[in-house]
């Protein structure tokens, strides 16, 4: 298996290796035959933080209701097939009596403590409220919400019949509370917005490692933690606006010459991104130019691109003695 980190640039690698529907062209990432712009994959990454607690919201809201109804009838599971919906609004009374108890459950937290620790939230700490509002929500039922196998294994050991009315379906119920934090409300991107967000889940969970947190926001309060690094010598390059669009172009200041870095193409975040390896980007870079290469298909093509790569690789050997 690949070992990936926690950023953004690595989420689009793993969503990639591990859905085979999935291909990126450019800035466009493809699923299956719809497209969808990278940047709001990396978003996606972004707010993570806010995204998992109102996953984690829902998961406490429907353990506590759960436990509830089982304390009057025995045929529970048939209320919880029909959450969440908006239909609870008009018993609020009822819910917010449910979920303060709830809340103060020793065994509930123990497994949300579970929970958010391998989704790496730290601090989370609901409110009444917060949970009233997950179980109002209007879209798929609980069903149709994806739970990664670690999580799915803690509801298990807690209550293993929940299962049959939690996550037995389609895991596509997410895509819904996406679209609702970005405003994005167009046809067909549900389905994928949850594509994405459950990938992100398993990515947390399988790269996290218990003690890996550069990176990763605070779900309580969406602070950033990362890795103080050094900034690169920008005296060689600016960054600014090309005109096609291209990552870079070569330009003159005081008879010397600089590079201006395209500040509009995904490339130069990550040159920005403190989790970004030099080795990885300079690989990045090269594919990409090999790419070129190798899709040249007349002969002057091919020239151009060899005597450029042997024209580069003559400049860098001068620059890496220079640096030695």
């Amino acid at each position: 298996m690949q070992k990936f980190t926690l950023n953004k640039y690595d989420f689009v690698r793993f969503v990639l290796e591990e859905r085979k529907d999935t291909r990126l062209e450019d800035t466009v990432f493809w699923i299956s035959t719809f497209p969808l712009p990278v940047y709001l994959v990396h978003d996606i990454f972004e707010h993570r933080g806010p995204l998992v607690k109102t996953f984690l919201n829902h998961l406490h809201a429907v353990l506590i209701y759960a436990d509830a109804l089982k304390q009057v009838s025995s045929d529970w599971n048939r209320e919880i097939d029909a959450q969440p919906t908006p239909d609870n609004k008009s018993r609020k009374d009822y819910f917010f009596g449910i979920f303060e108890k709830g809340l103060k459950d020793p065994s509930i937290k123990q497994v949300i403590g579970r929970l958010s620790s391998m989704l790496m939230v730290y601090g989370y700490d609901p409110s009444v409220a917060d949970l009233f509002e997950a179980i109002c929500h209007s879209g798929r039922k609980y069903k149709r919400l994806y739970l990664p196998k670690p999580v799915k294994d803690a509801i298990q050991d807690y209550n293993p019949q929940l299962l049959k009315s939690v996550s037995s379906g389609n895991g596509d119920m997410f895509g819904q509370p996406v679209a609702d934090e970005f405003n994005i409300y167009r046809m067909g991107f549900s389905d994928k917005l949850s594509t994405i967000f459950n990938k992100l889940l398993d990515f947390i969970i399988t790269y996290s490692n218990g003690n890996n947190t550069n990176g990763l926001a605070n779900a309580s309060d969406i602070k950033v933690i990362q890795r103080n690094v050094p900034k690169p010598d920008s005296s060689f390059f600016e960054y600014g606006s090309v005109s096609d669009g291209s990552v870079w172009e070569p330009a003159y200041r005081k008879a010397s010459t600089v590079v201006i870095l395209n500040q509009k193409h995904p490339f130069s975040d990550l040159l920005k991104d403190p989790d970004a390896s030099a080795e990885m980007i300079v690989s990045d870079l090269l594919h990409s130019l090999s790419e070129c290469e190798n899709e040249a298909v007349t002969d002057r093509e091919k020239n151009f691109y060899e005597t450029m790569r042997q024209n580069v690789s003559r400049k860098l050997r001068s620059v890496s003695v220079r640096k030695l």
